[in-house]
């Protein structure tokens, strides 16, 4: 070997890939990724397909629950080719879209935290709507309205644009070619991105969706003690 003390190339360290396939746990992983991405994303396809055509259907899409099915299909389908097919083709070529270039960086955070929010949210949505017209059917009947459950989607699509759009300026391609925070954003990244991702994505959907179930399930057992009486 080559001493580099005197004169010869230092010994290559080794990269980050090859110091994890050392561990059996990545390996794993990587094969599981490798062959369970695509049966997700085809099953998942598959089934998103079929419930727009059949959510879309003139005697579906007049309901606001059926909307929000179509709407739903339409930001899982999103999901799966932006995050998961990502993935795949970086397990499989080793190569992440969202490195390619600064413009494709930005807009893969932004599309991937975005749909994520969306879909959750929409089912929040579709769980608050589904409260008020079994706990006050009378009253939803002159008050809920395809219009109004469009209007709620629109709405909820722009506060979840606005909430993420800070990724279409804090993030950028260094020279190494990989996807990071900007320098002034770092620290966001790193500390507040993470509580506002929690937030919104699982504990406040995770408390409304609890809260208007538990409400339904009692309104049903409400309903079902006068029946009896």
């Amino acid at each position: 070997s080559i001493n580099p003390e005197i004169g010869g190339d230092p010994p290559r360290r080794p990269t980050l890939q090859e110091i994890l396939m050392a561990y059996s746990e990545y390996v794993w992983a990587v094969n599981l990724g490798t062959y369970v991405f695509p049966i997700i994303i085809g099953l998942g396809t598959i089934g998103n397909v079929l419930s727009f055509l059949i959510m879309i259907r003139r005697t579906m899409i007049i309901t606001p629950t059926c909307f929000y099915m179509a709407i739903l299909a339409i930001s899982d389908t999103t999901i799966l080719y932006v995050d998961c097919l990502r993935k795949w083709v970086f397990l499989m070529y080793g190569e992440d879209a969202w490195n390619i270039n600064t413009a494709a960086c930005r807009a893969f955070y932004y599309l991937s935290y975005s749909s994520f929010h969306y879909s959750v949210w929409i089912i929040v949505a579709m769980t608050t709507e589904r409260f008020f017209a079994i706990r006050y059917p009378l009253k939803f009947l002159t008050v809920g309205s395809i219009r109004k459950t469009k209007v709620a989607c629109l709405i909820i699509l722009i506060c979840v644009l606005l909430l993420n759009c800070q990724f279409t300026w804090s993030v950028k391609i260094t020279e190494k070619g990989t996807c990071v925070p900007e320098e002034n954003y770092s620290n966001f990244h790193k500390d507040v991105m993470p509580w506002i991702d929690a937030v919104f994505y699982s504990f406040l959907p995770f408390v409304i969706l609890i809260t208007f179930n538990v409400l339904i399930i009692c309104s049903f057992r409400q309903a079902y003690r006068r029946q009896k009486t």
